[in-house]
């Protein structure tokens, strides 16, 4: 009543004193009392209704928007209440203020730092929330005057979003369980959610119609934001701006895509699985606009880190898979420098980073074989460097990669770079085990096989053999062999010697090979035994002494695979068949096959051109009787079956012979009845008629 009979026409009075009125309420909005303080609140939201265009109040605005956060954090609660109130009449007020139609450029320019530096940095929620959604409605209301502020707007959002998420996500991330899994399905989960922000959709309208002339001030903010943004949110929201960035601007970024790249290779080394994920797209979206020599850069850093920082590995090869994806063309003209990093990540022990290679080697749709005889100086070069590397694991994929080149180009391996790929690999074999070394002998040996298509080729070619002589080679394989305190490299290594002799004859290895064989399959005998023949036919020890490990499953293999090298063969045959045959007896049956097979080859390789007659027919009925248990072996088909096959290639040999009056009737009429054992009892068809041709010859020709 009194303000109506003191102020007949309050708008036209106000208006008159407006400006008194206005610095009254600045002054009182932090008054010491609280009723004052409330009674401001409210008389603020009077004052602003249906002024919209008063340039008194508009200049008023900013302070009047610091006042009023100050009072929503108030420690009366009635204020609060009453600034929240009075923080909707301003957002009203703001957004009409900067509507398109009607607002200036000034009006934006200095309501807009209030909002961002003050309304969204607060810590108090209801500040937070108010400057976002005033901010919100301006990006509608305002559309393209708001692209100016572009640089300040963006940044600000990205900092803001680290305090919008709730903290509860944080900590139920810190104390999920251990298993990895769990953790990137919730940090996946995080990251989408972060993306459903509403300041999401400002940045995405703002950066729709960004100009050429702001790019660089945008581009060095978001570099800048790339090294302080900390926690999941703010880097999703800043690595989901680039990609917009990229989108809208394409062609007119490439002068600052190497400032980004940059700045993108320091985020994507984050620990989490979902911001390198995130980054590594976003550096493939990057190359398709990027300068030759910032792909060559790429190229280098992405080399350097594959090839030195052992952590590295699995991101090198995501960021590679993304780049197929994303910029394939891009990829495709650097090939000399990605192709070898490729082949080297196919070798990955990592079954993610073997995927995630393969993945760009189908997107690049090239063939092995072709690849390799293109990019041959440069996948040789990269694995030479990177044998000489630190890293173990570096070291085996590199010895890997050799002996797939070895494999696949066969004898169209190059001279030179086989005589380099045996030279490197040679340094490598001394010295102490290490994980890995398995790989380096393989390669060693098939880059030598790789060399001759046929069996049994007198010596090493010439371009070899100014690397290593035939000895050199077969000492160092030895060497390596008697490493037994690694049973299974040395395993390894016997099969890699084995390999070799049967595509090279060495005539100086034969020795070795019986001494180094006769150590893993004969019983070791205790130092009272001094007569040589004590023990030997003892049942009870060498029932004791049994043949079932991997080692000793190679020097089986080894003996066969060694024995064309042999240079007396005619006094040598009856004591290696005899030990081969003798073992069968304490041989475990997943190992049988091994010796079974060993014994072809000796037998194949008899011959009358060394062997009378008379030493083949007593050889054959040795290894017969030795071997005709195993055709009664009923529970293992594999044994069963080579050792039909080794009878039948006894009597088909015996059957070329022009008389068999001197074999041992005893020995075949054994044979006979064990096969005819098998006969009565085999299920398997093809067996059974084997069976029944050996059966045949032995009644026909023998008994």
């Amino acid at each position: 009543k009194i303000w109506s009979t003191l102020v007949p026409r309050p708008s036209e009075t106000v208006d008159k004193h407006l400006d008194d009125i206005i610095k009254e309420l600045k002054g009182h909005l932090h008054d010491r009392l609280w009723r004052t303080r409330e009674g401001c609140c409210s008389a603020v939201s009077d004052l602003i209704r249906n002024r919209t265009h008063n340039k008194k109040v508009m200049e008023a605005i900013p302070e009047l928007w610091e006042l009023v956060f100050k009072l929503m954090d108030d420690v009366k609660e009635s204020v609060r209440t009453a600034a929240c109130r009075t923080g909707e009449y301003l957002s009203r007020y703001t957004v009409n203020v900067c509507d398109v139609d009607h607002v200036s450029y000034d009006a934006i320019s200095t309501i807009l730092p209030v909002l961002l530096h003050q309304g969204l940095s607060s810590a108090v929620t209801e500040v937070q929330t108010v400057s976002i959604m005033t901010l919100i409605k301006m990006s509608e209301k305002s559309g393209k005057l708001l692209h100016p502020h572009v640089g300040v707007i963006i940044p600000a959002f990205i900092i803001a979003s680290s305090t919008l998420e709730p903290q509860l996500f944080s900590h139920v991330t810190t104390m999920v369980s251990d298993s990895n899994e769990d953790k990137d399905k919730l940090e996946e989960a995080r990251a989408q959610l972060a993306l459903t922000s509403p300041l999401v959709s400002v940045i995405d309208k703002c950066l729709r119609h960004v100009k050429e002339d702001q790019l660089e001030v945008l581009v060095k903010k978001l570099s800048s934001l790339s090294k302080s943004s900390v926690g999941l949110t703010p880097r999703i929201i800043l690595l989901h701006s680039v990609v917009l960035l990229v989108l809208n601007t394409r062609e007119s970024l490439a002068p600052h895509v190497g400032k980004l790249m940059a700045a993108m290779f320091g985020v994507v080394t984050d620990r989490s699985p979902t911001v390198r994920s995130k980054c590594a797209s976003v550096i493939a979206m990057l190359l398709r606009y990027a300068k030759a020599s910032t792909v060559d850069n790429v190229m280098k850093k992405l080399r350097s880190w594959y090839t030195e920082k052992e952590d590295l590995e699995a991101l090198v090869a995501l960021i590679f898979n993304k780049i197929s994806n994303l910029s394939l063309d891009v990829l495709k003209t650097v090939n000399s420098a990605a192709i070898p990093l490729i082949v080297l990540g196919r070798h990955s022990d990592s079954q993610e980073e073997i995927e995630n290679w393969t993945g760009v080697w189908v997107e690049l749709g090239v063939s092995d074989l072709t690849t390799y005889k293109m990019y041959m100086s440069d996948v040789c070069s990269l694995c030479y460097t990177a044998l000489e590397s630190s890293s173990w694991c570096l070291r085996k994929q590199s010895a890997k990669v050799l002996d797939t080149l070895a494999r696949t180009l066969g004898t169209e391996y190059p001279a030179q770079f086989q005589v380099n790929s045996v030279k490197s690999l040679l340094g490598l074999t001394e010295g102490r085990y290490w994980k890995g070394k398995e790989e380096v002998m393989t390669a060693l040996v098939d880059t030598l096989i790789a060399m001759v298509t046929e069996d049994h080729v007198t010596g090493l070619p010439s371009h070899v053999t100014s690397v290593v002589t035939e000895t050199q080679l077969v000492e160092i394989l030895f060497r390596e062999c008697r490493k037994t305190s690694q049973p299974d490299y040395a395993g390894h290594v016997m099969r890699c010697l084995g390999d070799l002799l049967d595509r090279y004859h060495i005539p100086e290895s034969w020795s070795g090979v019986w001494e180094l064989a006769l150590s893993h399959l004969q019983e070791e005998k205790e130092e009272q035994d001094t007569t040589p023949d004590e023990g030997c036919h003892d049942n009870t020890t060498r029932n004791t002494f049994t043949i079932d490990t991997k080692l000793q499953e190679s020097a089986v293999l080894l003996i066969g695979c060694g024995w064309a090298s042999c240079p007396d063969k005619a006094s040598s045959v009856t004591m290696t068949t005899g030990l081969l045959s003798q073992i069968l007896r304490v041989t475990r049956w997943s190992i049988q096959p091994t010796v079974l097979c060993s014994l072809e080859k000796v037998l194949k390789d008899i011959d009358t051109t060394w062997a009378e007659e008379t030493l083949q027919l007593r050889v054959l009925e040795g290894v017969a009787g030795g071997v005709v248990r195993g055709v009664e072996d009923m529970a293992h088909s594999s044994v069963r079956g080579i050792t039909l096959n080794l009878l039948k290639a006894i009597t088909d040999k015996m059957g070329q012979m022009e008389s068999l009056e001197g074999a041992d009737k005893a020995v075949f009429e054994g044979v006979l009845s064990h096969i005819r054992d098998q006969i009565s009892t085999e299920t398997n068809h093809n067996f059974k008629v084997v069976g029944i041709l050996i059966a045949k010859f032995i009644e026909d020709r023998i008994l």
